[in-house]
C-alpha cells in the first residue's frame, strides 16, 4: 500500500498525465474547429512539415526542399499520427519520406510531448498560452523520470497548485463546457481519496514510462490510454455529453433573462409527458434553444430521476449508456439556415433506434421552420415526429404574447441597467439628467412589445440591449432589423442560386412596378424560368411578357443589353454571370 508521500506523487502524476493530456488534445481539436478543419484535414495538409520536425540534419525525398528541419519531435511519434511511416518513394530516403503517410485521426492516443509540440509549432500565438503549455510539458518531464515516486506535503502543495492552475488556464481557452468539466474533475481528484487499486494502476503505468527506453517508448500512447481508461468507471464520451448538458442548463438558469411563452410551455410539458417526444420549430431567433433548455429544466423538476443530455451529432447516440431514465435535447437536428442532407441521412439511421427507447427516454427536437417545411414529409414517416404536431414558437398559437414580450423587455432592462421612465403627472416628474444612465420610455417598450416581427423577438431583444446606441434608436431598431432580416434571407438564397439575383433584377425591370413580399413569392415560377434562361446566354435569350394568352417566352436580346448597360451605369459593378453581387 502506498504511503502518504507516494500517494502525493501519484496523485500529481495522475493529474498531469490524465487531465494535462486531455486539455492539450482538446486544445488541438478546438483550434482546428476555429479554422473549419478536422484532424484528418490537418494531418493531410501538414504531413510533410511534420516529417521535417523529426529529420534533424537529414534531407527528405523532395529535391531542393526549403522546409525548415529540426529535431523537435521524436521520430517514434510519427507512427502515432500516421500509418505507413516506414514506406518511402525511394530506398535512399527510407524513414525520410512522407509520400505514403496515411493519417490516424484518434487524438486520444497523442501524449503531451506530441500535442505540445504541434500546438506550439502550428497553432498557438498567445504568449500566455504558450507559456502554460511549456510549463505543463516541463512538469510532465519531471514527474516521469525521478528515481522513485515520493513527494512531501510542502512540495505536493506547491506543484499541485502550479499544475492544476496551468491545466485550468489551458482548458479555459477551449469551449466553456469543457473548462467547466475539467475544473470539476480536477477539484474532485484533489479533494477525494483514490482507492488502492487505482493507485496501484497509476504506479504501474508510471514505472513502465519511467523505465521505457528507445523502442519501448513507442508503447507510450498505449500506456497513457491505459492509464486514463483504467480510471474511468464511466464511458469518457458519455461523461463529456453529460457535463455539456449540465453546463448548458446551469448557464441558461444563471442568466435569469428568459421569459417563456406560457401557452407553448404548458402544451409542451403535457405533450412530452404523454408522447415521450416533442418537436419545437420556429423562425431564426425565436428562442427555440432557450425554450427547449427551459422545457428540460422544468421537466426534470417534475421527474428528478431523469438525466439531461444534449446531443450535437448522430454518432453520440451510440455512445449513450441507458442505465438511467434520460431526457435528451437535439438542437438544429438537420441543419440551420440550409438543409444538411448528410446530417439528415445520418440521423434517420438513428430515429428507429430512438423509437425503441421511448419507454425510458424523453426526446426534444428543435428545428427551424424552413427546415421543417422542407423535410416534413420525410420526418413524419418516423413515429418520433408523427405522434403529435410540432410546437411552432413563431406561429399564432404558441408565439409570445404582447404581455410576455413586455415582461422580457423589463427583464432585460434590469439585467443591463436600463432605467424605465414611466408616465407620471407633470407635478411629480423628477427624473435624473445624468447622461451616463441608459433610459427608455415605458411607452416605447409597449410599442416594441406589440410589434409583429419577422425575426424572432428573443434574438432581437439580445441585440437591442447589447449596445447603448441601439437602445437610443428605440423602436426604430426593431423596424430596421426586420428589413435586415429580409436582406439576409435574400442574400442566403442568392449565394446558393448563382443566376437568381439577375433573374429577380430583370423581373423587376420588366414589370416596372413595386411589389410586396407576398407578390414576389407568388411570382416565383416566372423568376425561376428567367433564371433557367439566364444559364444559356449564348443561345436565344428569352423573357416573359404579357400577351393575349398569358405569359409566354419572347425574343428580347435588345432589352437584355439595355438592362446590362443600365445596371453598370447605376451600380458601377461589372455585369457578370460568374460573379455574385451582394445587395446593400
Amino acid at each position: 500500500m502506498a504511503d502518504k508521500f507516494e500517494e502525493n506523487f501519484l496523485r500529481t502524476f495522475l493529474l498531469v498525465m490524465k487531465f494535462g493530456t486531455m486539455v492539450l488534445q482538446q486544445q488541438i481539436v478546438f483550434e482546428l474547429y476555429q479554422k473549419w478543419q478536422t484532424v484528418l484535414d490537418f494531418l493531410k495538409e501538414k504531413k510533410h512539415d511534420i516529417l521535417h520536425l523529426t529529420l534533424g540534419k537529414h534531407n527528405c525525398c523532395v529535391s531542393n526542399c526549403q522546409t525548415k528541419r529540426s529535431s523537435g519531435l521524436p521520430k517514434r511519434l510519427l507512427s502515432v499520427m500516421y500509418q505507413n511511416v516506414n514506406r518511402s518513394c525511394a530506398t535512399r530516403f527510407a524513414y525520410h519520406c512522407s509520400c505514403y503517410f496515411t493519417p490516424k485521426t484518434d487524438v486520444s492516443t497523442w501524449d503531451i510531448t506530441l500535442t505540445s509540440r504541434l500546438l506550439l509549432e502550428y497553432f498557438v500565438k498567445d504568449p500566455s498560452l504558450k507559456q502554460d503549455i511549456e510549463n505543463l510539458r516541463a512538469h510532465r518531464n519531471c514527474l516521469c523520470h525521478p528515481e522513485k515516486p515520493g513527494m512531501d506535503e510542502k512540495e505536493f502543495g506547491k506543484i499541485w497548485g502550479e499544475v492544476s492552475c496551468t491545466i485550468k488556464d489551458i482548458a479555459r481557452k477551449c469551449e466553456q463546457w469543457f473548462s467547466y468539466y475539467i475544473e470539476k474533475e480536477v477539484d474532485f481528484l484533489e479533494c477525494n481519496p483514490i482507492s488502492s487499486t487505482e493507485l496501484d494502476r497509476t504506479k504501474d503505468v508510471w514505472m513502465k514510462i519511467n523505465k521505457a527506453d528507445g523502442d519501448e517508448l513507442t508503447e507510450l500512447p498505449n500506456l497513457i490510454s491505459e492509464l486514463i481508461s483504467s480510471l474511468h468507471k464511466e464511458n469518457t464520451e458519455m461523461k463529456n455529453i453529460t457535463w455539456y448538458a449540465e453546463y448548458s442548463l446551469q448557464s441558461h438558469c444563471k442568466k435569469k433573462d428568459y421569459t417563456e411563452p406560457e401557452r407553448a410551455m404548458k402544451h409542451s410539458l403535457k405533450q412530452l409527458e404523454e408522447y415521450k417526444t416533442i418537436c419545437v420549430v420556429g423562425n431564426a431567433g425565436s428562442g427555440k434553444t432557450r425554450f427547449c433548455l427551459e422545457l428540460m429544466s422544468q421537466f426534470q423538476k417534475k421527474h428528478p430521476d431523469l438525466i439531461a443530455l444534449i446531443l450535437t451529432d448522430s454518432n453520440e447516440w451510440r455512445k449513450l449508456e441507458f442505465n438511467q431514465k434520460t431526457i435528451i435535447f437535439i438542437d438544429d437536428v438537420i441543419g440551420r439556415s440550409n438543409l444538411d442532407n448528410d446530417a439528415f441521412n445520418s440521423w434517420r439511421r438513428v430515429f428507429d433506434l430512438m423509437s425503441c427507447r421511448l419507454g425510458s427516454v424523453y426526446i426534444i427536437f428543435a428545428l427551424r421552420n424552413c427546415i421543417w417545411q422542407l423535410k416534413k414529409h420525410d420526418l413524419i414517416e418516423y413515429s418520433l415526429f408523427s405522434l403529435n404536431d410540432p410546437v411552432d414558437l413563431s406561429g399564432s398559437e404558441f408565439a409570445m404574447t404582447s404581455e410576455e414580450k413586455l415582461k422580457m423587455l423589463k427583464t432585460f432592462c434590469i439585467k443591463y441597467g436600463v432605467k424605465i421612465d414611466y408616465p407620471l403627472p407633470l407635478e411629480k416628474v423628477s427624473r435624473s439628467t445624468d447622461s451616463d444612465v441608459k433610459r427608455i420610455n415605458f411607452e416605447t417598450l409597449n410599442t416594441i412589445a406589440n410589434m409583429e416581427l419577422r425575426k424572432g423577438f428573443p434574438y432581437q431583444c439580445v441585440m437591442f440591449f447589447s449596445r447603448a446606441n441601439y437602445i437610443r434608436e428605440e423602436s426604430n431598431f426593431f423596424y430596421k432589423q426586420c428589413f435586415y432580416h429580409e436582406k439576409e434571407q435574400v442574400d442566403d438564397i442568392l449565394r446558393r442560386e448563382k443566376y437568381l439575383h439577375y433573374a429577380v433584377l430583370i423581373f423587376f425591370f420588366l414589370k416596372g412596378q413595386c411589389f410586396t413580399r407576398d407578390e414576389i413569392l407568388q411570382s416565383q415560377p416566372e423568376i425561376s424560368i428567367i433564371a433557367e434562361l439566364l444559364k444559356r446566354p449564348e443561345g436565344p435569350f428569352m423573357f416573359l411578357s404579357e400577351n393575349g394568352h398569358g405569359r409566354t417566352p419572347v425574343q428580347c436580346r435588345e432589352s437584355y443589353e439595355k438592362i446590362k448597360k443600365l445596371w453598370v451605369k447605376r451600380t458601377c459593378v461589372k455585369w457578370s454571370d460568374d460573379n455574385f453581387i451582394h445587395w446593400y
